[in-house]
């Protein structure tokens, strides 16, 4: 059971990059009314793939096409008129979702050897971790573009630099794990392993929080000095003209 809940999580996972990542590229709100009446679209996509992996199984040239030509749609709906970093974001985002899984498989089979057979099969805790890694790197990638084109907000450069250091070193972390666990064949240390991803993943979403509140705290109270220095400045200007 536990199986079929993380492939279907997987899946889910690449709706909720699609509504994260298209929007704050194209600096828009999420909760926007006009954000939100478009959510139909990738809603149909996350429908769609669900029916693609339980019919189609693995890509096809096809269904990226129709995955792309969707992710387009609903990028130039919400872009306000800014169509070319509307289809920017859609083809980085499915390029993202085509390749990175492929390229973290590689580098996984380089590392496991014989056993890297345990991470395509559909019931395998390393199989389970895979997957793991992958939305985690997908992550990564897209959280660099924003940073990279300063559409993180309020996570400055020092703040997005930690952030990514411990996205990198919990990746690492898992990776070990997918190790121990590719050569645990009796399963002794299935539940210990699967808690050991839970806790990594779970603490690196508690670091994002973290990190972002407490840049968005620097920034409150960087703007809340700002205000009172112009408040301060104003007032001895005053009483320099009244005193005249």
């Amino acid at each position: 059971m536990i199986y079929s809940i993380i492939e279907a999580a997987a899946t889910i996972t690449d709706f909720i990059f699609i509504i994260w990542y298209i929007p704050r590229f194209l600096s828009v709100k999420f909760y926007e009314k006009g954000v939100i009446s478009k959510l139909p679209i990738p809603i149909a996509l996350l429908v769609f793939e669900f029916l693609v992996d339980k019919l189609l199984p693995g890509f096809d040239i096809l269904v990226m096409v129709i995955m792309f030509v969707a992710v387009a749609v609903y990028a130039l709906l919400i872009c306000r008129k800014k169509y070319f970093k509307a289809l920017f974001a859609s083809i980085s985002y499915i390029l993202i979702i085509m390749f990175f899984g492929s390229i973290v498989y590689m580098v996984m089979s380089a590392i496991l050897g014989d056993k890297a057979s345990t991470l395509q099969g559909a019931q395998s805790v390393p199989r389970i971790i895979y997957l793991v890694i992958c939305k985690l790197s997908e992550f990564a990638v897209y959280l660099l573009l924003l940073f990279m084109f300063g559409k993180t907000g309020s996570l400055n450069r020092k703040g997005g630099v930690f952030f990514l250091i411990y996205l990198v070193l919990t990746i690492a972390g898992l990776v070990t794990v997918t190790v121990i666990s590719a050569n645990d064949e009796k399963g002794t240390f299935d539940l210990t392993v699967l808690i050991i991803t839970a806790v990594l993943t779970l603490s690196l979403f508690f670091v994002f929080f973290f990190v972002h509140r407490l840049m968005e705290m620097q920034k409150k109270e960087f703007e809340y000095s700002f205000i009172e220095e112009k408040i301060s400045a104003d007032k001895m200007i005053l009483e320099e003209s009244n005193a005249a």
